[in-house]
């Protein structure tokens, strides 16, 4: 019997990875702060600095409390007003596809106490794919009242509205992507007052006018991760903040067998292909980065690694002599 496919109404494709900030790689439940330039703090999600001054914009993992959700992307507090901003620029390959057709950017937020201002986007970017470098180290946002874009940037939707005190609020904006669309960037800025909390989850880039219930980008949780891992990748536990000293599960451990002519080691397969060859950082177990441990006399030994390509890596050695033990994380960056 020949197979018939059936396409599931009301289910539609999110195109935003980890829209539910599950995962953040980078700082376990450890706080992003960011003063000048921007920073990953939710994997795949952008925390950009103040737009009215350089006070620290900062977000940190939540438990959530909103129906479907583990976690919130939680901003503040703060001890002042502050507007600053997220977003997650989309992949040129997952764009590309969406270029003439109506989209749907959607989140659910709520404020820890007061209401509080939010304006929310959704960006064309028409500059080369992949190569958003305007966003390099502020927001497209020259203030909260006069806006503005840089070159490349075109503006498909915008929307204001009020988080609400204790009650996650579900807000959506649809609109046209442009045909020389090379990248969508989704945004979130707001307006918060001293002393308050916002709290994020849930949020979506589906195709067709208005917003589809809400699912992750992956087929399960763990294709997400995978999803999240074509762009950084790391050795230490998922909770574990890259850099933490003192953290020795998952370390990589090697001895040298051979004479200091030897400079390099078999590479090693990343668990996912990653989007571009990535650039490898590598730390003591000390936290110190850019070194690995030599156990034999306890001190940290500088390497640098010998990328194959997107798949594996290799690490490279400055004349270490036989016998050497030696041993370190790594993490490899592929991020937009």
């Amino acid at each position: 019997m020949a197979r018939v496919a059936v396409k599931q109404l009301g289910i539609s494709k999110n195109y935003l990875i980890n829209g539910n900030f599950d995962f953040w790689q980078r700082t376990g439940a450890g706080q992003t702060t960011v003063t000048t330039t921007r920073a990953y703090g939710a994997d795949r999600w952008l925390l950009f600095p103040s737009t009215t001054n350089l006070n620290a914009s900062q977000i940190i993992r939540a438990v959530s409390t909103n129906v479907g959700s583990t976690f919130d992307l939680n901003f503040g507090p703060w001890s002042f007003n502050e507007k600053c901003s997220i977003a997650q620029i989309v992949e040129n390959n997952n764009t590309v596809p969406l270029r003439g057709k109506d989209v749907t950017f959607s989140f659910n937020i709520k404020s820890s106490a007061l209401a509080s201002l939010i304006r929310f986007e959704l960006l064309a970017w028409t500059g080369g794919a992949d190569a958003v470098t305007t966003f390099s180290n502020a927001t497209p946002y020259t203030n909260w009242t006069t806006y503005s874009l840089a070159a490349n940037f075109t503006s498909i939707a915008v929307g204001t509205g009020t988080s609400v005190g204790g009650t996650y609020t579900k807000f959506s904006l649809s609109g046209n992507v442009p045909t020389n669309t090379n990248n969508l960037i989704c945004v979130i800025t707001y307006n918060q007052n001293a002393n308050q909390q916002q709290f994020v989850s849930q949020a979506m880039l589906n195709e067709g006018l208005g917003a589809q219930s809400f699912s992750i980008a992956g087929s399960s949780i763990g294709d997400e991760l995978a999803l999240c891992q074509r762009y950084f990748e790391k050795t230490y536990t998922l909770d574990t903040s890259v850099g933490s000293p003192g953290v020795d599960e998952g370390i990589y451990n090697f001895q040298m067998n051979n004479g200091a002519t030897v400079q390099s080691i078999l590479p090693i397969k990343f668990t996912v292909s990653k989007r571009i060859v990535p650039i490898v950082t590598f730390y003591s177990r000390s936290g110190s980065s850019g070194v690995w441990r030599n156990y034999n006399n306890n001190t940290d030994v500088a390497v640098s690694g010998q990328v194959g390509g997107q798949h594996s890596w290799g690490v490279n050695t400055t004349a270490f002599p036989a016998g050497v033990n030696l041993g370190g994380h790594w993490t490899a960056s592929a991020e937009l």
